[in-house]
């Protein structure tokens, strides 16, 4: 029997509003502030996918449900795929809401103890008992009209206990003490919150059964857009009342940090039991369906029997496994990183690029998709990933005796509120180039002749780099070292490489945009103050100034590997102090790179840069040749996808291109400044192939085993090897100036130290020697890197173009298909630099 608009909502309401309301402060506190915006986010692009879940069901009159769509795309394999995964994501929602009810009820409870015979049951296990048995008979009910009514009582749930809370925190005395953390975002609490995020929107295995059901389909999308925006307003403001009161010492459920003898308390809990009750049926529905529609007898006689005997044994088999699981955040963050994102995220936009293909769609349509689909994956990997190992570490804990805490410490719990008088937040609606006729000055009013970028430029002397020179720069800074990065992240990853190549080059094209924003722009640095003022011009200078210092460092640590390997052994002995290996080697090299940074012309340097890019292209040939012809052969089989390893290879693919700290400085070294566009355009995809080549190669002849510099591998006695290694040392010393140059300029303009040459050979020499001693201290040549990739590259390569390039334009002068590129990359760049950073150092430290 059809179903009206009114009541569709409420169903569509409950099945988005629920459990997921009492965890949103503990992930809130798991993110900190700033993921309230990736909340924001995973509302939008799940409504999104809603409605592209519904234009699928418009493309054949056959399709009812999420399965048939999943069919109608990929034939019977996507049948059993969509399948597998709704299913299991509802069969585990609902073993979490017994779990959920079983907590709260021994709250209000607590002590209760049940004994037949020789069988008792107490605690939590005895009310997801009784939860069960109360719950059942909802499940046997088969009408979502009948179920709307049903569904109303969970909406009003779900407001009374938002209710419930602030009345707790102002009128029952818990106050606001919490106050949450200080620190806006946590890195490592990223994939939980993501996972609990995206948990709270997991409705989608019962949109097509919604969408079946209503009598005015047209009105489908316009019931999405009221559900989601008023569940999206529900749990935002769960989240903000839950971590303002208690801080970082909230619980996986709020309620369970309510005081038991309050009022409030106890109606936030009891309303809180509605909701499973409410839900629970709607949740087992499309199960049982699947279950019966398998069984024959159940289409004829006794088939409401088999009906009420399916669901009947579903509810038993919850029961057991949530016997077996009692970790409700551990396990809702499991299915939201794992089943939620492949079922609201991946497999819409999947089924809907199948169905109707690539060429229908806009390029407004074809940007989102892609960004939800990067999104997704990534939260996919690193969330599973986390959770399980959560939920693993619990099981241990347990199976050893000990009880593990109820919310582990993370540190700064209170904290006093900040300051009122902080600086009132960028507003990105208004563009900036009628605020700022040019960028502000720095100190005296001094001419700009001489500022830190033209110090650099060759037309500070009149003269300026060709085309050709500037394309052999631009591939001089990007082309390096090919690091094991498809290791980190199996075959799947170089997808990974071929994005990050696609937003880093868009990125360098934005930078150039803004250059071009006012005349005085000429260096990064400079972009930032355009936007941001002296705040934006100092936050830029710092990511950008400790990016190129520690590539620098870098730089030195792999000419120390490669040359030690070359001459084992060797060693200098000079009084009584003896270097060898990796450390002398270093010293070494630093004396020889030293003179090329006293050059300060980059029309000199593009000599220079050519012996680099020509390296570069000789140790892909030269690995290809060992393999080939000297013996190594291709036996590295490898992984399709290494999970755990994401975020590593993430990190180390954005350090791959990470050239946007040099790209204003290439720029206004050009002759041609117009055609620095088409200069990006050649070196981004002459890299790509460059990097994707070597990769290959790499993994295919030591699979899992190739070392974080594939060189390390190739075998000593070939000349193959020694050739590959003697050209993989040019490329630090055609790069190391090129680095360390703003870095030395920057410096020499703060000490106004001019054209004074004998100040600036002193100040360069004293950064290469800095760099030898860190160096010499941080001897891991890959995990910096992934360090530097995921925390500072994606900073200057993705972030901060992207933040930059709004302020300056506002959104009123972007196009729809831009900004939400734009949104997509901001998105894509903070889950790498917050999931690579908290791995790299992780393995950093764990190598101390």
């Amino acid at each position: 029997m059809p179903v009206g608009t009114a009541r569709t909502c409420m169903n569509g309401l409950n099945a988005l509003s629920g459990v997921g309301l009492l965890t949103v402060p503990y992930a809130l506190s798991e993110g900190g502030w700033v993921s309230l915006a990736l909340l924001a986010a995973v509302a939008a692009a799940c409504w999104y996918t809603g409605i592209l879940l519904c234009r699928c069901m418009d493309a054949d009159d056959a399709i009812r449900t999420y399965p048939d769509i999943g069919e109608r795309a990929f034939g019977r394999t996507g049948r059993l795929l969509v399948s597998a995964f709704t299913y299991v994501e509802l069969y585990l929602v609902a073993t979490g809401f017994l779990i959920l009810e079983g907590d709260n009820l021994d709250k209000l409870f607590p002590g209760a103890r049940v004994t037949l015979g020789t069988v008792s049951l107490a605690g939590k296990r005895l009310f997801v008992v009784l939860v069960a048995l109360v719950v059942a008979p909802t499940t046997w009910l088969r009408s979502l009209g009948v179920l709307a009514y049903v569904s109303a009582t969970g909406v009003f749930a779900s407001v009374v206990i938002v209710l419930s809370v602030l009345w707790a925190a102002a009128v029952d005395g818990v106050g606001f003490s919490g106050r949450g953390t200080t620190t806006p975002l946590r890195i490592a609490g990223l994939p939980t919150a993501l996972g609990l995020y995206i948990f709270c929107y997991g409705g989608h295995p019962m949109f097509p059964t919604l969408y079946t059901s209503m009598k005015r389909k047209s009105q489908f999308p316009k019931m999405l857009v009221i559900c989601f925006l008023l569940c999206t307003l529900n749990y935002g403001a769960m989240a903000v009342l839950g971590y303002l009161m208690y801080g970082d010492g909230v619980l996986s459920q709020v309620t369970l940090n309510l005081p038991s003898a309050r009022l409030s308390s106890k109606v936030a809990i009891y309303t809180t039991l509605l909701n499973p009750v409410t839900k629970y049926a709607l949740v087992v529905t499309p199960i049982a369906a699947a279950v019966e529609e398998r069984i024959r007898g159940a289409a004829g006689k006794g088939a409401r029997a088999v009906s009420v005997a399916v669901r009947t044994l579903l509810v038993l088999s919850t029961v057991a496994v949530a016997l077996a699981l009692p970790f409700f955040a551990d396990l809702m963050a499991l299915v939201g990183s794992m089943l939620n994102v492949a079922v609201c995220m991946l497999l819409p936009c999947a089924c809907y690029v199948r169905i109707f293909g690539a060429p229908s769609m806009s390029s407004v349509e074809a940007v989102a998709i892609g960004g939800i689909l990067v999104l997704g994956s990534l939260v996919a990997v690193t969330g599973t990933y986390y959770s399980l190992m959560k939920i693993i570490h619990e099981l241990v804990r347990m199976a050893i005796g000990g009880a593990a805490p109820p919310h582990p410490p993370r540190g700064g719990g209170g904290g006093s509120p900040e300051d009122s008088s902080t600086a009132r937040r960028p507003d990105f609606e208004q563009p900036l180039l009628q605020a700022h006729a040019a960028v502000p000055a720095r100190g005296k009013q001094e001419p700009v002749e001489r500022d830190h970028e033209a110090q650099c430029s060759p037309e500070a002397d009149g003269d300026g780099a060709t085309f050709v020179r500037t394309c052999f720069n631009g591939l001089n800074a990007l082309s390096g070292e090919r690091w094991a990065a498809v290791d980190s992240g199996g075959w799947l990853s170089l997808v990974l490489l071929l994005a990050v190549a696609m937003v880093c080059c868009y990125t360098g094209l934005l930078l150039r945009r803004c250059m071009a924003a006012s005349p005085a722009v000429r260096g990064y640095p400079d972009i930032g103050a355009l936007a941001f003022g002296a705040k934006g011009r100092l936050a830029v200078s710092a990511f950008l100034y400790a990016e190129l210092y520690l590539v620098a460092i870098g730089f030195l640590i792999l000419e120390g590997d490669n040359l030690d390997k070359l001459f084992p052994g060797t060693s200098l002995a000079v009084g009584g102090l003896v270097v060898s290996g990796k450390q002398l080697f270093v010293v070494v090299v630093a004396v020889v790179i030293l003179p090329t940074t006293w050059l300060r012309s980059l029309a000199v340097l593009a000599y220079v840069s050519a012996s680099g890019v020509l390296a570069s292209v000789v140790v892909v040939f030269c690995v290809l040749w060992a393999a080939v012809f000297d013996g190594v052969g291709f036996h590295g089989k490898g992984r399709m996808l290494n999970v755990s390893g994401l975020p590593t290879a993430l990190g180390l693919y954005t350090f791959c291109y990470c050239g946007h700290a040099i790209f204003p400085t290439l720029c206004n070294s050009m002759q041609e400044k117009d055609k620095f566009s088409r200069v990006l355009v050649i070196c981004f995809v002459a890299c790509t192939v460059n990097y994707g080549s070597m990769a290959i190669l790499g993994y295919l002849m030591y699979g899992d085993d190739v070392k974080s510099q594939v060189t390390l591998n190739l075998p000593e006695g070939n000349i193959s090897s020694k050739l590959a290694i003697y050209t993989t040392l040019i490329n630090p010393f055609s790069k190391y100036a090129l680095m360390v140059t703003p870095v030395a300029t920057a410096i020499e303009e703060k000490l106004l130290a001019g054209n004074k040459r004998s100040v600036n050979v002193l100040i360069r020499t004293l950064i290469v020697v800095s760099t030898v001693v860190i160096a010499l201290t941080v001897p891991f040549f890959g995990h910096l890197m992934a360090l530097v990739g995921s925390l500072l590259s994606v900073m200057a390569s993705m972030l901060l173009p992207c933040i930059c390039y709004l302020k300056i334009f506002g959104l009123t002068r972007c196009g729809r298909g831009e900004t939400l590129l734009i949104a997509a990359i901001i998105v894509l760049g903070s889950l790498v630099a917050a999931t690579g950073t908290y791995s790299s150092l992780k393995k950093i430290f764990y190598e101390f």
